[in-house]
């Protein structure tokens, strides 16, 4: 009977020290990034699915706000009145892009031949359209384009080519592999926040 108390005892304690050991991780995660957000790294929910399928619709996402744009990444760009989008930096200064059969080209700066991208991040092969074939990248601007081709608003639109001054955020690599565990964490902290305010407002 005695044993049986201290197993259960036992047992009860270390499901405490696990959830407590939970708890505190999770903590730690919101307090860095609470810390972080405004500094360094900017808290990001994707808006729509311009980005599918590398982020959906409400993927939470952190973007470093000072590291230098390159070739392939993600980035936040400011557009009109503060709203930002998230797309994928194809092209810029001096480049010359050209999308044909569904495929997109690229020509760097000082070079004399249009290579294929790859675009490993695509789901289909094939599918980018447009009206015209060839875009022109401007000094300091930058040609981007949204990962679902079919359905995203890009420079291939009336948005144009935007300036590199624009681009307030890379989205990380890490951010985006764990987009689902970032998203959990911020939706179980705002449900956090939203209870301690009902318990101390009430």
């Amino acid at each position: 009977m005695a044993k049986t108390l201290y197993v259960r005892r036992a047992s009860e304690l270390k499901h405490a020290v696990v959830f407590g050991t939970v708890f505190s991780v999770l903590l730690s995660i919101f307090l860095f990034i609470i810390v972080a957000n405004g500094f360094f790294l900017l808290r990001i929910e994707v808006n729509r699915t311009s980005m599918y399928p590398t982020l959906k619709d409400k993927d939470i996402v952190y973007a470093a706000k000072y590291r230098r744009v390159n070739y392939g990444d993600i980035v936040i760009i400011s557009g009109e009145e503060s709203s930002w989008i998230v797309k994928r930096v194809i092209g810029m200064g001096g480049d010359t892009v050209k999308i044909s059969g569904g495929y997109v080209y690229l020509k760097k700066s000082g070079e004399t031949e249009f290579k294929k991208l790859p675009e490993e991040y695509l789901t289909e092969q094939g599918v980018t359209t447009s009206n015209k074939e060839i875009y022109e990248v401007g000094e300091n601007e930058i040609f981007y384009l949204g990962d679902n081709r079919k359905f995203s608003k890009d420079s291939r639109s009336e948005f144009k080519n935007c300036n590199k001054s624009q681009i307030v955020g890379v989205v990380t690599e890490w951010s985006v592999k764990c987009k689902g565990f970032n998203t959990a964490v911020y939706k179980f902290t705002v449900r956090l926040s939203e209870g301690i305010s009902r318990i101390f407002g009430a």
